[in-house]
């Protein structure tokens, strides 16, 4: 009985080992150095802006997801490649008008400092 039963869950560990590697390539970069802490999790072909202050675009169903000591900024793209922005500043959400671009760009400028680059994103992790 229970080389049934274990049997039967191939099909469904087959299925989620499949699912995991459907989406984007998704790459993470972490830094710590004790007072700063910083982390940027995407996936998906993303392309800045020419003055890199923003994201020109991601592929569809890519995001980037950015995290400070004091800032979360959440960019996802739907099935079109249309972009929606979430932003916050120590836990309150900001909108997204020309004091939010501000913020943005910052976060963009963090992000592009500890080694975000545009293009397609690979399977990385980097620690600093």
């Amino acid at each position: 009985m229970k080389n049934i039963s274990a049997l039967s869950m191939l099909p469904v560990l087959a299925l989620l080992l499949c699912s995991c590697h459907s989406g984007p390539p998704h790459t993470t970069i972490e830094t710590n150095d004790g007072t700063y802490w910083a982390r940027i999790e995407c996936a998906g072909d993303i392309h800045f802006t020419e003055d890199s202050s923003a994201i020109k675009s991601i592929s569809p169903y890519g995001y980037i997801e950015y995290k400070s000591n004091d800032k979360q900024v959440l960019i996802e793209s739907d099935e079109q490649g249309q972009l929606s922005h979430e932003l916050y500043r120590d836990g309150s959400r900001i909108p997204f008008d020309s004091a939010g671009k501000t913020f943005l760009a910052a976060a963009v400028k963090e992000m592009i400092a500890l080694g975000l680059r545009p293009g397609n994103m690979q399977e990385s992790e980097q620690e600093n």
